[in-house]
């Protein structure tokens, strides 16, 4: 499978980007203040950097449960059409944080995107930081000036706890959890494992976060526990945006209300068999596999969701 990432990217910072970029080794300086919209499924900051005219946008994007961020890097330029795995580092001033990175394109507009993931206490670091470099292990580096750090990540926090909220994560109103339709288990195939992922043949085992509306459909996915590959990563919750389907919670007066769910783990394997020409296998728990030795893994091209556009107030600014 191959993972085709350009329509997740939040619609605000890619409304911000022009047609070229500054130059990379330079500290970029901000053109705008920063912007931070608080959407129905997710809360995003962006500003541009550089000049007014050709912008490079840095974006910042927590998880739903505020335990990781997601540092995007959005530059005008090509990008490739699938997604790429490489390894990367943060660097807040006081040592590069090493991370996965993945790097994609834009479909039908000429720009691409490094995302970068970080954990909350991390992420943190940037409340005193006055730069912060991000670097990828094919010699990309941007490094942008920053300031009134510690506002936005308190806006970011009140946004999380925001959404948190309206979509009654902690259940206390709930007479009913969410509730999978079929066997969740059988949602990861090994044809979904992807190509990107097996040239590295990794393995390892994600928990995912679900947003789920009054109807029982995947909102938005997030991973709660990572793996430690971001293709495998973003692969799963792609897979199980399209195919899974709940029978939505009930709150305390009958009705169908939106409600969050946590996958069971999900374990991804790769092997490799001298035998008979290499394995993938895939499994949703730690007893079942599903055996593909011998063949190609699929190249099914899934067409990804588009992010909800971000509704609610005018963004704030700091």
């Amino acid at each position: 499978m191959k993972l085709r990432m350009a329509a997740t990217l939040p619609a605000l910072i890619w409304s911000s980007i022009a047609t070229s970029a500054a130059a990379p080794d330079t500290v970029l300086q901000p053109v705008e203040n920063w912007m931070v919209d608080y959407g129905a499924t997710q809360c995003t900051a962006a500003r541009s950097f550089g000049t007014a005219a050709s912008p490079i946008v840095l974006g910042i994007v927590p998880s739903l449960n505020g335990n990781s961020f997601q540092v995007l890097v959005n530059v005008p330029q090509p990008g490739p059409v699938y997604s790429k795995e490489l390894r990367g580092s943060v660097d807040f001033g006081t040592g590069g944080i090493k991370t996965g990175v993945l790097y994609f394109g834009a479909k039908g507009v000429n720009q691409s995107v490094y995302q970068f993931s970080l954990p909350a206490a991390q992420m943190d670091w940037a409340r005193s930081a006055q730069t912060v470099s991000m670097e990828t292990e094919t010699g990309v580096r941007y490094t942008f000036a920053l300031s009134n750090m510690p506002a936005l990540l308190d806006d970011l926090r009140n946004c999380t706890g925001n959404l948190q909220q309206y979509w009654n994560m902690d259940g206390k109103n709930l007479r009913t959890a969410d509730v999978p339709v079929g066997d969740i288990h059988s949602i990861l195939t090994a044809k979904d494992y992807p190509v990107e992922a097996l040239r590295r043949q990794p393995q390892g085992t994600t928990q995912y976060l679900l947003l789920i509306d009054d109807k029982g459909a995947v909102a938005r996915c997030d991973v709660a526990v990572p793996s430690g590959m971001v293709t495998l990563d973003s692969t799963g919750c792609q897979v199980i945006q399209e195919r899974a389907r709940f029978r939505p919670a009930i709150d305390v007066q009958g009705k169908k209300v939106r409600g969050v769910w946590t996958s069971p783990p999900m374990t991804w394997k790769s092997g490799q068999n001298a035998l008979d020409g290499g394995c993938t296998m895939v499994s949703s728990d730690s007893n079942t596999l599903l055996n593909n030795c011998g063949r190609t893994p699929g190249d099914r091209i899934p067409s990804m969701p588009t992010t909800p556009t971000p509704t609610g107030g005018p963004p704030s600014r700091h």
